[in-house]
C-alpha cells in the first residue's frame, strides 16, 4: 500500500463496486457542493467520512491523517495569517489596561476563517474517499464512458486526457516521498534548503513522467 495520499486501496466495499462513471459525476458534485453547504454540516458530514474510512474502508488512523494533511497545512496556514493580523491590530490599538489579557487574543484564531477551513476540508475528504476506492484502470474507463455518452464517439481524447491529469497527483507525492528518503538518507534535515534542492528534482522527475506517458499515449493512437 502506498504511503501517500490520494491512493487508492483495495477493498469490496460499495462504493469500490460502483460503477466508475458514477463515482466521477459523484466526487465531482460533491466536492464543488461541499463549499455551499453550512458549516456545521460540513463539519458533521466531516466527521461521518471519517468514521466511515475508519469502520468501512478499513483505513487506518495514518492513512486518514496523510490524506488530511493538504488540509492540516491549510489551517496552519489560515492560524499564522490569524495570529498576524490579531498581532498589528494589538500594537495599532495598544491597550492602556489589562495589556496581557489583550496580547493573549493575539492567538485566538479569526471565526471568519473556520467555515473556509471547515468547507475545504470536507471537500478534500470527499475526493480522497472517492480516490481511495477507485483505481487509475477505473478512473480512465470512467471518464472515457462519459465522453462517449455525450460524443458518441469511439476515441475519447478528452477522458485520456483528464485521466492522466487526474492520476498524476498520486505521482507527485510518490516522486517527492522517494526524493525526501533520499534526502534523509543522505543525512538531510527538514529545512528551507530541502524545499529548495528538491523542488527541481521533483520538477524534473514529473516532467519526464508526462513526457513519457504523452509519447506513448502518441505511439498507441493510429
Amino acid at each position: 500500500m502506498h504511503g501517500s495520499f490520494f491512493h487508492y486501496s483495495t477493498g469490496n466495499s460499495f462504493l469500490h463496486r460502483l460503477h466508475p462513471s458514477i463515482k466521477i459525476i459523484l466526487m465531482i458534485s460533491l466536492a464543488i457542493g461541499a463549499f455551499y453547504v453550512p458549516p456545521l454540516v460540513a463539519l458533521a458530514v466531516y466527521v461521518f467520512l471519517i468514521i466511515f474510512s475508519l469502520a468501512f474502508l478499513r483505513l487506518s488512523p495514518k492513512e486518514i491523517l496523510k490524506d488530511n494533511f493538504p488540509a492540516l497545512s491549510y489551517a496552519a496556514l489560515l492560524y499564522a495569517i490569524s495570529i498576524f493580523l490579531n498581532a498589528i491590530n494589538f500594537f495599532k490599538f495598544f491597550p492602556n489596561e489589562n495589556i496581557l489579557k489583550e496580547a493573549l487574543k493575539i492567538f485566538i484564531p479569526r471565526t471568519s476563517y473556520v467555515p473556509l477551513l471547515l468547507h475545504l476540508a470536507l471537500s478534500l475528504e470527499l475526493t480522497s474517499v472517492f480516490f481511495k476506492t477507485t483505481s487509475v484502470m477505473q478512473f480512465n474507463y470512467g471518464f472515457r464512458s462519459i465522453e462517449h455518452f455525450f460524443t458518441r464517439k469511439e476515441r475519447t481524447p478528452l477522458a485520456d486526457e483528464l485521466s492522466l491529469t487526474l492520476t498524476f497527483i498520486p505521482r507527485l507525492t510518490d516522486f517527492w516521498l522517494s526524493l525526501n528518503l533520499a534526502w534523509k538518507a543522505r543525512g538531510g534535515k527538514d529545512s528551507p534548503e530541502k524545499i529548495l534542492k528538491l523542488t527541481p528534482a521533483l520538477f524534473k522527475f514529473s516532467m519526464n513522467e508526462a513526457y513519457t506517458k504523452a509519447m506513448a499515449k502518441e505511439n498507441r493512437e493510429p
